[in-house]
């Protein structure tokens, strides 16, 4: 929608976090746990929510990539644009391995 210049902060945390166990979810359909995977920080043994699912902001479509234009700062969970973006261009991240939820499940 614009330019955003590097060092520009898009995105700040939620304000609190539960991890769910997928025992706690097991009645839900497939379906619904995929959806959970493709929106939530997940491990072998649940999935973590930092608001209400159907308030999803976006900063859950921020896509994985080697060569990315944001940078995450866990301890401050914020992200920061990584250089000068253009208006339309891709919101990227580089995510580490242990967030690659996709590669596991």
């Amino acid at each position: 929608m614009t330019d955003i210049p590097e060092g520009y902060p898009l995105f700040g945390p939620k304000g609190f976090s539960y991890h769910i166990t997928w025992e706690e979810v097991s009645c839900i359909p497939f379906s619904v746990k995929q959806h959970i995977r493709s929106v939530c920080h997940c491990d072998g043994n649940g999935f973590w929510l930092d608001g209400c699912l159907d308030k999803i902001d976006m900063s859950y479509y921020i896509n994985h990539s080697e060569t990315p234009n944001l940078w995450h700062d866990k301890d401050a969970d914020i992200f920061y644009a990584d250089r000068n973006i253009k208006e339309g261009e891709e919101l990227t991240c580089l995510y580490p391995v242990e967030e690659r939820d996709w590669l596991t499940e």
